[in-house]
C-alpha cells in the first residue's frame, strides 16, 4: 500500500483502532478471506495455487500524515523505495492444499522466481533463448528440499545496481541519504550517492 492517502472502504473506517493504516490492514485481511471463500465455494480449492505477498516494505518517514504510520520492517533498516533489507524483505504466503504443507521459512525467494516455478508446476515451457532472472523454486515450495534454490539477488534502482545480496551478506553500491526538507524522507524521497561497496552482514 504505497498510494496516499490510505483510504479503506467506508465499512472499515475507524474499525481497527490503529488509524487509516490499521483500517487498511483489517480490510486486506477481510478481502483475502473473501477470495479464499470464493475459491472454496467454486470447488477448485485443491487445484488452485494462491500466492499472497507484499511488494515492498513499510513507509515510515515519507508519508506526510499518519496514513502509514504503524508499519514496520522489524529489525531491518529501510522502507519502500530503497534497496535496504527492510524494503526488500517482505512477507509471502503460498497455499495449495494437499501439495504444499503448512510451514514457515526464512529462505530467500524473489518475485522473479514465480514465473519459472509456476511454469514447471503446470508443465509449461520456459523460453530458453533469453536469460531468466527467476529460478525454479518448485522443489522448495513442495517440500522436497528445505533450502531455496536462490543464493543471490541483485537490486536495481532506476536502472543502476544499488545492492547485491549473496546468502546472508549484502553489498551496497549506493548510499541512501535522507532528503532535505521538513520532514526529511528516506525511501522514494531520499538521495542516492555512490557508495563504497560497503558489506553488510544480515545476521542480527
Amino acid at each position: 500500500m504505497d498510494n496516499y492517502p490510505g483510504l479503506p472502504h467506508p465499512d472499515f473506517e475507524g474499525k481497527s483502532g490503529a488509524g487509516p493504516y490499521g483500517d487498511c490492514v483489517m480490510e486486506l485481511d477481510h478481502r483475502t478471506g473473501q477470495v479464499l471463500d470464493a475459491i472454496k465455494e467454486a470447488g477448485i480449492e485443491d487445484n488452485t495455487i494462491v500466492v499472497w505477498l507484499s511488494d515492498n516494505g513499510p513507509a515510515q518517514t515519507q508519508a506526510h500524515n499518519t496514513d502509514f504510520m504503524g508499519s514496520s520492517p522489524g529489525p531491518f533498516r529501510g522502507e519502500v523505495g530503497d534497496a535496504l533489507e527492510g524494503s526488500l524483505r517482505v512477507p509471502g504466503m503460498i497455499r495449495w492444499p494437499g501439495k504444499i504443507e503448512p510451514r514457515k521459512s526464512n529462505e530467500m525467494v524473489s518475485i522473479h522466481d514465480f514465473f519459472p516455478t509456476l511454469a514447471n508446476i503446470i508443465g509449461a515451457d520456459v523460453p530458453n533463448d533469453r536469460a531468466m532472472d527467476g529460478v525454479d523454486q518448485s522443489g522448495f515450495f513442495l517440500g522436497k528440499t528445505g533450502q531455496s534454490a536462490r543464493e543471490s539477488l541483485i537490486t536495481f534502482m532506476e536502472g543502476e545496481v544499488a545492492a547485491v545480496r549473496w546468502r546472508e551478506w549484502r553489498i551496497y553500491t549506493k548510499q541512501f541519504i535522507s532528503s532535505s526538507g521538513n520532514p526529511a524522507t528516506m525511501g522514494v524521497g531520499s538521495y542516492r550517492a555512490e557508495g563504497g561497496w560497503l558489506p553488510g552482514c544480515l545476521q542480527y
